[in-house]
């Protein structure tokens, strides 16, 4: 029988970690650090993973460069070797690349899962950690995947941190791909709990951001974006600028991060990975995002520091808020305090912290909180599922009322945290295996046929592994092949197939 962990630190599965074991095969399904706390400062902490359960582990697979931060733990430390591969795309290894750049600096610190504090990884171990990972073709942000795993005629589906939002920069998912699923691993971390789609949201907070950008501007106001420098800051600033053309003014945008420069131009080499419509702006040599003629004209600065920004008395500032707590957002408090300034939280993932750490800064300003991230909303994932219809079930690390009643005994909870009620077994285990065999070895089959199917006898020695491999003549051994009408006539094409 298979098993599944929940290896995450936090019950919050916009954290993840999980163990996948199939047969003798383990997988390490993405390697989140979870964040806990309200307020200030956030305590964030490493997977339940010991040295055992990583040298146990074959192959990791990366979602996204949100679940990307305790991979250095895997790879740099636990007896981790170059035997063992990690996946992931360009576009996550690049914003990853990013993401562990900034979590240095902000975080000297992290705490293990028994709660003891222990030093972050170095600069170093964070670059040997990149080295070691394997780019892929491709989610709710650009580069982002979801993972289909193949064992013999069993299928397991993992959906990580998702969006099914139309109309965003990064490409659709391709639902398509994924209805063949047997079983399906869900991280159903969502933007928010009402029934609304992630759509409606989107479109409400737009209207709301239009609304107090245009009031802030024509009084001389303020407006401050906490957001990531990444994912949701390229749609964000396409709506800013498109508030600027419809409003006939210009204002500059001011980026406060120290990784903003890069990731802003990275993000614009990636057209690739983009929906249609920014595929066709670059096969007219245009950018694929409008920030980059924004950076171009001047109208988009970012800043190393807030220290830099005040000479310019900016108007529209968007706010790293990883290092929330550092000396220049203090300054920038201060240097506002009493002025007309409007804050708007942007991301779901942090929005509660923010919007606390703000109401404890007792700054006297507006504060709204406006998701603008493309995160699935519970309804879109229920209606993900509904669309997919895995046969074997689906695990989830968390569900309300409304998940359970849809799903019933279909459905699997399986939380993180470390408890004993984070490993269960899965219904993957395959009675029938497939084998590889050699073209040479395929052109010697006689076919005939049994009602729809094909069938012929080839013998060999089967080498049990990863996968099974028929090598050499052994005629005291016999091997049924079994196939749709037309099957085996492909797999004499095939310098090496899989038979079913």
């Amino acid at each position: 029988m298979s098993h599944l962990t929940n290896a995450a630190s936090a019950t919050n599965s916009r954290w993840p970690c999980w163990i996948l074991e199939i047969d003798s095969f383990t997988i390490l399904l993405d390697c989140a650090i979870s964040e806990f706390g309200a307020s200030a400062p956030v305590q964030n902490v490493i997977p339940h993973l010991d040295a055992k359960t990583i040298q146990r582990i074959n192959v990791v697979l990366i979602s996204n460069h949100e679940t990307f931060l305790a991979l250095p733990y895997i790879s740099e430390f636990g007896g981790f070797n170059g035997i063992r591969k990690i996946f992931a795309t360009d576009p996550t290894v690049a914003f990853g690349k990013l993401r562990l750049e900034e979590f240095i600096r902000s975080n000297p610190q992290v705490l293990n899962a028994d709660g003891v504090m222990q030093p972050c990884y170095s600069n170093n171990e964070a670059q040997s950690c990149i080295e070691k990972i394997n780019r892929v073709s491709s989610g709710y942000c650009l580069g982002s995947t979801n993972w289909m795993i193949s064992f013999h005629f069993q299928k397991i589906l993992y959906i990580s941190t998702s969006s099914t939002t139309l109309g965003k920069h990064s490409a659709p998912i391709d639902i398509e791909a994924m209805k063949f699923a047997d079983y399906v691993i869900c991280n159903n971390a969502a933007a928010t709990k009402s029934a609304q789609s992630t759509q409606s949201t989107l479109q409400k907070s737009g209207k709301t951001i239009f609304s107090q950008l245009s009031r802030s501007i024509e009084n001389g106001g303020t407006v401050v974006f906490l957001c990531k420098p990444f994912g949701c800051l390229f749609d964000l600033l396409e709506l800013i600028e498109g508030i600027f053309l419809s409003m006939g003014m210009t204002a500059t945008v001011h980026v406060i991060s120290t990784v903003a420069n890069e990731s802003l131009k990275v993000c614009n080499i990636l057209g690739e990975w983009m929906n249609n419509e920014r595929k066709e702006r670059v096969f007219k040599s245009n950018v694929p995002l409008m920030h980059g003629p924004m950076m171009d004209s001047k109208r988009l600065l970012t800043h190393m520091s807030m220290h830099t920004v005040f000479v310019h008395k900016p108007q529209v500032l968007v706010l790293d808020y990883s290092d929330i707590e550092n000396s220049s957002f203090s300054a920038f408090l201060k240097w506002r305090k009493g002025g007309a300034c409007t804050y708007i939280v942007t991301e779901s993932d942090s929005a509660d912290f923010l919007m606390t750490f703000l109401s404890q800064s007792k700054i006297n300003s507006n504060t709204l909180y406006c998701p603008f991230d493309a995160h699935a909303s519970e309804q879109d994932y229920v209606t993900l599922l509904q669309t997919i219809k895995p046969g074997f079930g689906i695990v989830v690390p968390h569900a309300s009322s409304y998940f359970m009643d849809i799903y019933g005994g279909n459905l699997s909870v399986l939380p993180g945290s470390g408890g004993k009620n984070s490993r269960c077994e899965i219904p993957i285990d395959s009675i029938i295996r497939s084998v590889l065999i050699s073209k040479s070895m395929a052109q010697n089959v006689v076919l005939s046929q049994i009602a729809k199917a094909y069938c012929g006898v080839v013998s060999g020695t089967i080498k049990i592994g990863h996968p099974n491999i028929l090598t050499k003549r052994d005629y005291n051994a016999t091997k049924i092949i079994l196939g749709e009408k037309g099957f085996l006539n492909r797999l004499l094409e095939a310098s090496v197939s899989e038979v079913y």
